[in-house]
């Protein structure tokens, strides 16, 4: 999971500052969930450019819908999101890191990055999603959710072009904020699967 920002180019009105988000501009957030073949699982958009990803993620469906996942499932994001025994995110790099917390810190990240590979498809396909010119919010957010429906369509039928992935660089709406453990159950399932890879993966 993570988040995105979508230019909401021509922007104006007395609200206008509360879309402007950490990178200087007005902008609509979307939340994406997918899996590792790129499929969007859930978006939610709609959210001002300046509300940050914790909170969307409280306010999102996916956030209720995850209250009765099984224990042994969850997400995967970064430390924008808080600690739940749904949703995993890294160790907070204090300088005093064990090698354990180092080694799931590396596979955390390289199994997340297949969203930001989602967002850059996604992206990548619909380019007016980096430069859009809709003064309506609701056609706008309408319009988000259509090209994550159609980006599913094509992926199935088409699958993945490595041309039509664009990553940009700092494209997370992810800032410095981290969010620290609020369960002492989601700390304690992290550690777990921390000392769990720790003997799968050779710890160099």
């Amino acid at each position: 999971m993570d988040g995105t920002y979508i230019p909401m180019i021509g922007k104006s009105g007395p609200q206008r500052d509360s879309y402007i988000c950490r990178k200087g501009f007005p902008a609509l957030h979307a939340q994406i969930v997918c899996d590792n073949s790129l499929k969007i699982l859930d978006i939610t958009t709609g959210h001002p450019g300046s509300v940050h990803d914790a909170r969307v993620f409280r306010n999102s469906g996916v956030y209720r819908h995850l209250q009765n996942v099984p224990t042994g499932f969850h997400l995967l994001g970064d430390s924008a999101y808080p600690l739940e025994r749904f949703i995993m995110t890294p160790y907070k790099d204090n300088g005093h890191l064990t090698a354990e917390q180092k080694k799931y810190n590396a596979v955390h990240s390289s199994s997340r990055c297949c969203v930001e590979r989602c967002i850059g498809l996604l992206k990548g396909k619909f380019r007016r999603l980096k430069n859009f010119d809709a003064k309506d919010d609701v056609l706008m957010c309408k319009l988000i959710v259509a090209a994550a429906v159609v980006h599913n369509i094509i992926l199935s039928t088409e699958g993945v072009e490595a041309e039509d992935i664009s990553v940009e660089s700092g494209d997370s709406t992810s800032d410095t904020l981290t969010y620290v453990t609020q369960s002492g159950d989601a700390s304690a399932k992290r550690d777990r699967i921390c000392r769990k890879l720790s003997l799968t993966y050779k710890i160099m």
